[in-house]
């Protein structure tokens, strides 16, 4: 055996004489013979505690998990996938293997990281990306909003400078140094900031994996993370930069009336990027909510998985449920919230359904404290008999009280085969697949057919001393399993997590983001409204009213976001339906959703409008026409 850091701490709790010392596991003795550097943390998210040899693979893991192996690969220097792949093929070719099989394809994935790069852990990499990128385009519209306003600020000194004799390409790059310099501040400020902060979202975001005993890979801010920041923070000081300062070293430097175009574009844009990510943002927490008020239909505090996958004796069964806080045991094929189910073909009325099913014994439904709607549960060694759930009862017959279903048959298999069941019973609907799929559409169960593959336990309570005394029970008496008990609720808090994380790290941005949004549309309507000092003041002078001006600069004020907001509408609903075609669980349609948002940008918009407009339209014009 061989010790990872955390094992080490763990199991030893550092003890430099560690190296020598033996550890059983399932009746067999491991000596230590070394000890991994911190710095060594494996390919995968999860460190181990200890490394052991693959020929003890089928010896000490469950015979589902040790039949399956991943082999990770380091290539020569110089040798490309193609070669190794080419010669992996023919080692594997001559594995001995049955007749009728032979090796078809072989392939390599591509490991840079410790992270998953499957579709859906791509899925909400590019979501986390794209919210990130409105963010950063919120922002930027703020600096350029800033750049504008400056610039029309000192339209007297540029004035003066080009009058004086200075070319127009080197007062843009003294206005474009400027704003390159605040730009690089902001970035290099924000690594610093986010060194500090890591560790606390690290330990957040990884509370779950940490609470199950395991060790998470640790993250760090590195030399590349600063300097894509500062690359982030060069980009748009230049970018939004430039217009602004293009703009006030036109030679034509009167005073302009009206609303400004470019300053109109940025309204539409900032609100339509808010938009965006405060409706996905919106989505996100709206199915984490969803989710943690979802009833599977049995109480997740009190069931336990064994964490078994080979089968067990009746002899074993009848001692777990002897076990001090074990109220009721029952062998299954198919564990609840487990992520898969089983799948039966049946055949009615010569319409052939597939419906998914699970094999459960007679104690089933009562370790779950389901009652039965129509009829009964399944007996002992019973065959040729089903319970069907309710949401399969009107699958199959519509319309139709359940108690006239008792008794109906239904064929099982292909065409060629003659297996029917009777329908004895129908129970609630249940879930038993991942927890977001809620309860099951359809549900066939059938006599358990053989030993028990897999137990679930009704406790008590499922503390984690019932849990531990679970396990310590299976090693006492010699059960040869495999054992690993986990209450449900930590089964559905583990699938609830990246739906919880993501919604608050989502509802964090979209805070900042509308924060953000707040300053931006009030600090440029109301640079806006002073540039137009003089101009209300001529209006006023010549008969307008207050209540006029105000609700003038209001409704200018407020074209620039419902542009944005008929912008950010379809992006919107495209976004948020690529989110749901490749992240499962996720609704992409919340109408409370979009309506708050737009309710909430569209009043956040009219009052930045209102307050600079009610203040200059409330001063007199003699006052007014006196600003310059």
């Amino acid at each position: 055996m061989v010790l990872s850091d955390s094992g080490w701490r763990r199991l030893f709790a550092q003890d430099p004489k560690a190296i020598g010392r033996s550890v059983t596991m399932r009746s067999r003795a491991f000596t230590v013979i070394g000890i991994m550097d911190p710095t060594f943390v494996s390919v995968e998210m999860v460190v181990p505690d200890f490394w052991l040899p693959v020929e003890f693979n089928h010896a000490l893991r469950p015979s589902a998990i040790a039949n399956s192996l991943d082999l990770s690969i380091l290539l020569a220097p110089g040798l490309v996938p193609a070669q190794a792949i080419a010669r992996l093929t023919a080692v594997a070719t001559a594995f001995p293997r049955p007749a009728d099989e032979k090796v078809l394809r072989l392939e390599l994935e591509p490991r840079q990281s410790a992270i998953p790069t499957g579709p859906m852990e791509k899925a909400v990499v590019a979501m986390l990306f794209l919210i990130f990128l409105l963010l950063i385009w919120i922002a930027c519209t703020n600096l350029a909003a800033l750049q504008l306003s400056r610039a029309a600020a000192r339209k007297v000194e540029i004035g003066m400078r080009l009058a004086l004799g200075a070319s127009r390409s080197r007062i843009v790059s003294q206005l474009l140094t400027e704003s390159i310099l605040l730009s690089l501040l902001g970035s290099a400020a924000g690594p610093l900031l986010a060194t500090f902060r890591l560790h606390w979202v690290y330990n957040y975001l990884f509370s779950e994996a940490t609470r199950l005993g395991l060790v998470v890979v640790p993250v760090s801010v590195d030399w590349r993370v600063f300097l894509f920041s500062c690359f982030l923070g060069l980009l748009a000081g230049l970018a939004f930069g430039l217009l602004p300062a293009l703009e006030s070293t036109a030679p034509s430097l009167t005073l302009r009336r009206g609303p400004h175009p470019f300053r109109t574009a940025l309204l539409a844009g900032q609100t339509a990027a808010s938009f965006v990510l405060l409706l996905l943002s919106g989505i996100l927490i709206s199915n984490a909510h969803r989710l943690e008020e979802l009833r599977p239909g049995y109480d997740l505090d009190r069931i336990v998985d064994l964490g078994i996958n080979e089968p067990l004796s009746n002899a074993d069964l009848l001692k777990l449920r002897r076990v001090p806080g074990v109220l009721s045991a029952s062998a299954i094929d198919c564990t609840p919230l487990n992520g898969w189910t089983g799948r039966s073909e049946v055949t009615l009325n010569g319409a052939a359904q597939n419906l998914r099913s699970n094999q459960v014994d007679e104690y089933y439904f009562e370790t779950l404290q389901l009652r039965p709607l129509a009829g009964r549960f399944l007996r002992p060694a019973e065959c040729g008999a089903a319970v069907i759930s309710a949401a399969t009862a009107q699958r199959l017959w519509p319309q139709v009280p359940h108690s006239q279903i008792l008794g109906q048959s239904l064929k099982l298999g292909s065409e060629k085969e003659t297996n029917f069941v009777q329908i004895v019973g129908v129970v609630p609907d249940i879930s038993t697949s991942w927890i977001w799929e809620e309860k099951d559409p359809h549900m066939l169960y059938l006599p358990l057919d053989g030993a028990a593959q897999r137990v679930i336990l009704r406790t008590t309570q499922a503390t984690p001393e019932l849990l531990s005394a679970l396990r310590q029970f299976c090693v006492d008496s010699a059960i040869p399993t495999y054992c690993q008990p986990r209450s449900f609720r930590d089964m559905s808090s583990f699938q609830r997590f990246p739906f919880t994380a993501a919604a608050l790290v989502s509802s964090v941005l979209g805070l900042l983001g509308l924060v953000l949004t707040c300053i931006g549309l009030f600090g440029t309507v109301s640079y806006s409204v002073v540039q137009r000092t003089r101009e209300i003041g001529i209006h006023m002078a010549l008969g307008a009213l207050p209540r006029q001006v105000t609700s003038r600069l209001v409704l200018e004020g407020l074209r620039g976001v419902f542009i944005g907001i008929a912008i950010g509408l379809p992006l919107c609903r495209v976004f948020s339906q690529l989110a749901a075609s490749s992240i499962l669980g996720i609704r992409a349609f919340d109408p409370y959703a979009y309506s708050l948002v737009s309710l909430l940008l569209a009043a956040i918009a009219a009052v930045s409008c209102y307050l600079p407009a009610r203040h200059a339209s409330r001063l007199n014009p003699s006052t007014s026409l006196r600003i310059d």
